[in-house]
């Protein structure tokens, strides 16, 4: 884990109970959430938007596995 990706990974996990289901399965975080967790753990206001870029990201690609183990 590279230091730079690491308080994305920390938002991912904790999005990870925060999830948009739809008749297709698993669509995506609920990013109404967001703004919660990313207080919760103190990410400075600066670097929410790559945080987001890196977590669409993440979210991609959780969806992927999700949707294949199905």
């Amino acid at each position: 884990m590279w230091p730079d990706n690491w308080s994305a990974l920390q938002v991912a996990v904790r999005m990870t109970s925060q999830l948009n289901v739809g008749f297709s399965g698993v669509v995506g975080f609920r990013l109404e959430a967001l703004p919660v967790i990313l207080r919760a753990l103190r990410i400075p206001v600066a670097a929410h938007l790559d945080l987001i870029d890196d977590l669409r990201v993440i979210e991609a690609e959780f969806v992927r596995q999700v949707r294949e183990a199905r």
